[in-house]
């Protein structure tokens, strides 16, 4: 597609079993992601059973995929021991390769016993769009959001792992984060047994300045492949003129501790 507009798809998937067993199911719908047209898919969060103990092991067979499907995705987000430490981290890897990694910088829950925080919000390029990532607990957070539309992105893909009574705060956020930045924002949600609710929000002006996140699909609580194209060229505009709008000379108190 061009650069006006991306097709994007969140993949909804079981997440229970081995990883290998799981690892199948992510590459059977990242290969029908590719079938209908998405130019980027997204995994949720925590779909590996496992810490990953071998990145390049890992990160090869997504590499494979993402070249025979001729499609970028993101990993989601995983326990990945690298170095001696461990993050949660995500990949994004195009079909010539890796393009970069995104650790999660507010970790949450157990995630705070097992990983160091990452503290950087890259700008990736891919299918002609400008991309962010925002791992689960990071979308809470109306800074995060914020630096990755300053910094370009056209795109935020937010992988999940959200159940319980945390699924309607979540939506909330996803929903705010668009509207507030004028950003579409794709966010699959861990799926095992249940929960799910999948979520790929664009934006609509419905006129007199008055703007919309608007649900352009959601999944229930079961397997699902959502598929949707954003419209970026009008989000851009919109975007632009929110962005103007600040009054930045009032905001000195947000860089405080």
């Amino acid at each position: 597609m061009n650069s006006g507009s991306l097709r994007v798809a969140a993949v909804q998937m079981e997440c229970s079993g081995s990883l290998g067993e799981i690892e199948d199911r992510a590459l059977k719908m990242i290969r029908k992601a590719a079938r209908l047209g998405a130019d980027i898919a997204c995994l949720p969060e925590h779909w590996s059973p496992e810490v990953i103990e071998n990145p390049a092991e890992f990160l090869s067979l997504f590499e494979e995929a993402a070249r025979d499907s001729k499609i970028h995705l993101i990993s989601g987000g995983d326990f990945i021991r690298e170095g001696g430490s461990t993050y949660v981290e995500s990949f994004f890897i195009g079909p010539n390769g890796l393009l970069g990694t995104q650790r999660k910088v507010h970790l949450f829950g157990r995630e705070k016993r097992k990983a160091k925080p990452g503290s950087e919000y890259p700008i990736f390029r891919a299918a002609g769009s400008k991309v962010g990532i925002a791992i689960c607990h990071d979308i809470v957070y109306p800074e995060v959001a914020r630096i990755l539309a300053l910094k370009g992105a056209e795109v935020i893909f937010s992988p999940a792992r959200i159940g319980g009574s945390g699924l309607y705060p979540w939506r909330l956020y996803i929903l705010a984060r668009a509207l507030e930045n004028r950003i579409p924002i794709v966010s699959p949600n861990f799926l095992s047994r249940s929960q799910g609710g999948s979520v790929i929000v664009g934006i609509e002006d419905v006129g007199d300045g008055i703007v919309y996140p608007k649900v352009l699909a959601r999944a229930g609580s079961h397997p699902r492949l959502l598929v949707a194209d954003l419209d970026l060229k009008s989000a851009r505009k919109l975007r632009a003129r929110r962005l103007k709008a600040r009054r930045v000379e009032t905001f000195s108190r947000i860089a405080e501790p």
